[in-house]
């Protein structure tokens, strides 16, 4: 495999694995990230409607950019092995093995 394929297919694994991570942790990084933003209110203005939008508001960015990374994860993946398959150099024959050859006919 070519050099160029090779990186690649490793960064399309890299895409589709943090995509995946991204996804499934979502929930996690935005109560996270909702909860840094209500430590941050002095005036005591986060009530838990605000907490609630942004808690859902950071997970679906989130789940959104881990699908955005898992779908080109895939697409470069699919691009990669099609690109393999159509870069492959036919194997060519020898002369030795076109001098068997012909010696076979006759």
């Amino acid at each position: 495999m070519d050099g160029r394929l090779y990186a690649m297919w490793w960064t399309a694994v890299l895409l589709v694995v943090s995509g995946i991570t991204l996804s499934l942790s979502s929930t996690a990084f935005g109560q996270a990230r909702a909860s840094g933003w209500l430590n941050r209110q002095y005036d005591s203005i986060g009530d838990g409607e605000t907490y609630q939008l942004i808690m859902e508001t950071n997970t679906l960015v989130f789940v959104v950019f881990g699908s955005i990374l898992f779908g080109a994860g895939i697409l470069l993946a699919l691009a990669s092995m099609g690109l393999q398959l159509f870069a492959a150099k036919p194997k060519r024959t020898t002369e030795l093995d076109e001098s068997l050859t012909e010696a076979e006919i006759h």
